[in-house]
C-alpha cells in the first residue's frame, strides 16, 4: 500500500534568521559576531551585540532590488492543510529556506517572536543598504579611475612618440629625477585590485645624503607597504630603453621618457605583495605583469587636477 507523504510543517522564518539566532543564543560563538555577557547574566542578547558583517554570509545579490512577487519555490510549496488529490505525490518543500522578499513580507508580522524577528530583519535591511551604497561608490570610483588612467595613457604616448623622434634625430632629452614623486595609474590594477579604499599609488625618488649621488626609490601600491630599491647612478637623459630592477618582492622595469612621464612595469608577485589582498589566492586571469603610467606634477598642476576631479564628482 502506497503511503502519501505529507510535507513537514516548516519553520516560519527564513533560514538566515535561524543562523543569526543560533549565533545570538550560543555562548561558544561569542567571537563570531556578538557578545554573550548579557546571555550569561540571564538576558537574551539583542542586535546591539551583532557586528554588521554577521549578516553578509547569506545576503542576496545586492544588484537585485526587487524579486518576483512570488518565486518558484514559494509557488511550489504546499501548506500542511492543503487538500491533496488521490495519487498525487507530495515532496517536502524547501520554501521555508527561501529568502525572497515575498516570503519575508508574508511572515514579518506573525509568530510569537514577531517583534524580535522584525528587529533583526530591519538590522539586516540596514546592512543591505550599507553594502549597496558601498558597492555603488566603488563602481563610481572605479569608473573615474579608468577615465583618469585613459587620459594619462594618452599623455604618456604623446611624450613617448616625441622621445622616439628625438632619438631618431640623435637629440638628447635631459631629465632630473632628484626628489620627485610620480603618481602611478594602471588599468590592470583597477581591474584586478581596485577597492573603494584604494590608496594613491606612487614612485618616490629621493636623494641619498650626504653624497648626493644616488637615489633611494620607493614604490607604493598599497597603504602602509612599499618596495624599496636604490639607483646608484640615476639616468640624466630620457631613454626608450627601460631600467631593469630586481627586488626581494619581484621585478621592475622603468622607462623614463621625459621629466614628467615614465612607465613602470611590475611583476604580478610584486603587485600582489603590495596588495591589500595578499592573503588571497590570485585567479589565473591576473596578468603576469602590470603596467603603470607615472606622472610628475608641480604643486599648481596637482591643485588643478583636484579641482577637475571635484567638478566631475
Amino acid at each position: 500500500m502506497d503511503h502519501k507523504t505529507r510535507p513537514l510543517v516548516p519553520r516560519t522564518r527564513p533560514s538566515w534568521y535561524y543562523r543569526i539566532l543560533a549565533l545570538i543564543e550560543s555562548d561558544v560563538n561569542s567571537e563570531k559576531g556578538f557578545t554573550s555577557s548579557r546571555q550569561r547574566a540571564g538576558h537574551r542578547p539583542t542586535t546591539t551585540y551583532l557586528r554588521d558583517d554577521v549578516f553578509d554570509e547569506d545576503i542576496s545579490d545586492l544588484d537585485t532590488r526587487e524579486c518576483q512577487k512570488t518565486c518558484q519555490r514559494c509557488e511550489d510549496y504546499i501548506e500542511p492543510d492543503d487538500e491533496v488529490e488521490e495519487g498525487e505525490e507530495i515532496q517536502e518543500s524547501d520554501a521555508q529556506d527561501c529568502d525572497c522578499c515575498c516570503h519575508e513580507e508574508e511572515i514579518s508580522e506573525t509568530g510569537s517572536d514577531a517583534s524580535y524577528y522584525e528587529e533583526i530583519r530591519l538590522e539586516r535591511e540596514d546592512r543591505k543598504e550599507e553594502l549597496l551604497a558601498t558597492k555603488k561608490l566603488s563602481r563610481l570610483r572605479c569608473a573615474e579611475e579608468r577615465e583618469t588612467q585613459s587620459e594619462h595613457q594618452a599623455a604618456y604616448d604623446t611624450a613617448y612618440k616625441a622621445l622616439l623622434k628625438a632619438e631618431k634625430d640623435q637629440k638628447a632629452v635631459p631629465i632630473s629625477l632628484k626628489d620627485k614623486s610620480f603618481i602611478l595609474y594602471s588599468g590592470d590594477y583597477v581591474e584586478h585590485f581596485f577597492h573603494e579604499n584604494s590608496p594613491t599609488k606612487r614612485l618616490d625618488l629621493n636623494t641619498i645624503e650626504p653624497e648626493d649621488k644616488g637615489l633611494m626609490c620607493q614604490v607604493y601600491l598599497a597603504s602602509g607597504t612599499s618596495t624599496m630599491f636604490e639607483l646608484c647612478d640615476p639616468p640624466t637623459l630620457a631613454s626608450s630603453r627601460p631600467l631593469k630592477i630586481t627586488t626581494s618582492e619581484g621585478r621592475l622595469e622603468i622607462t623614463i621618457v621625459s621629466n614628467k612621464y615614465l612607465k613602470l612595469k611590475a611583476s604580478r608577485d610584486l603587485v600582489h605583495a603590495n596588495s591589500v589582498r595578499e592573503s588571497e589566492t590570485l585567479p589565473d586571469t591576473v596578468p603576469a605583469e602590470f603596467e603603470f603610467i607615472g606622472i610628475w606634477r608641480t604643486l599648481k598642476e596637482q591643485i588643478e587636477e583636484g579641482r577637475r576631479k571635484r567638478k566631475r564628482s
